[in-house]
Protein backbone atom coordinates (compact mmCIF):
# COMPACT_ATOMS: atom_id res chain seq x y z
CA UNK A 1 0.00 0.00 0.00
CA UNK A 2 1.07 3.52 -0.62
CA UNK A 3 -0.21 7.08 -0.70
CA UNK A 4 -3.56 7.21 -2.45
CA UNK A 5 -4.35 3.55 -1.75
CA UNK A 6 -7.61 2.73 0.01
CA UNK A 7 -7.24 2.27 3.75
CA UNK A 8 -7.61 -1.30 5.01
CA UNK A 9 -10.57 -2.27 7.16
CA UNK A 10 -10.01 -1.96 10.90
CA UNK A 11 -10.89 -4.13 13.85
CA UNK A 12 -10.87 -2.61 17.33
CA UNK A 13 -11.44 -4.19 20.71
CA UNK A 14 -13.11 -1.11 22.18
CA UNK A 15 -14.43 2.29 21.06
CA UNK A 16 -14.36 5.37 23.27
CA UNK A 17 -16.98 7.38 21.40
CA UNK A 18 -19.47 6.93 18.63
CA UNK A 19 -20.58 3.89 16.76
CA UNK A 20 -18.04 1.24 15.79
CA UNK A 21 -16.41 1.92 12.43
CA UNK A 22 -16.15 -1.04 10.06
CA UNK A 23 -14.75 0.77 7.02
CA UNK A 24 -13.61 4.17 5.81
CA UNK A 25 -15.66 6.47 3.58
CA UNK A 26 -14.07 8.27 0.65
CA UNK A 27 -13.81 12.01 1.26
CA UNK A 28 -13.92 11.80 5.07
CA UNK A 29 -10.99 12.45 7.37
CA UNK A 30 -10.19 9.92 10.09
CA UNK A 31 -7.70 10.25 12.92
CA UNK A 32 -6.68 7.10 14.74
CA UNK A 33 -4.79 7.57 17.99
CA UNK A 34 -3.22 4.72 19.90
CA UNK A 35 -2.50 5.76 23.45
CA UNK A 36 -2.15 4.66 27.05
CA UNK A 37 -4.33 6.03 29.83
CA UNK A 38 -1.34 5.91 32.17
CA UNK A 39 0.77 8.20 29.98
CA UNK A 40 0.61 11.91 30.95
CA UNK A 41 1.28 13.31 27.46
CA UNK A 42 -1.14 10.78 25.94
CA UNK A 43 -3.99 12.07 28.11
CA UNK A 44 -3.35 15.65 27.04
CA UNK A 45 -3.20 14.60 23.39
CA UNK A 46 -6.50 12.74 23.74
CA UNK A 47 -8.14 15.84 25.26
CA UNK A 48 -6.86 17.91 22.32
CA UNK A 49 -8.25 15.41 19.82
CA UNK A 50 -11.62 15.59 21.59
CA UNK A 51 -11.70 19.37 21.21
CA UNK A 52 -10.80 19.07 17.52
CA UNK A 53 -13.61 16.56 17.02
CA UNK A 54 -16.11 18.99 18.56
CA UNK A 55 -14.82 21.88 16.47
CA UNK A 56 -14.82 20.00 13.14
CA UNK A 57 -17.60 17.44 13.67
CA UNK A 58 -19.59 18.75 10.72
Amino acid sequence: MGAGSPAPSIEALDWLRGEPLSNFQLGKIYILDFFSTTCGPCGRALARLGSLQKKYSD
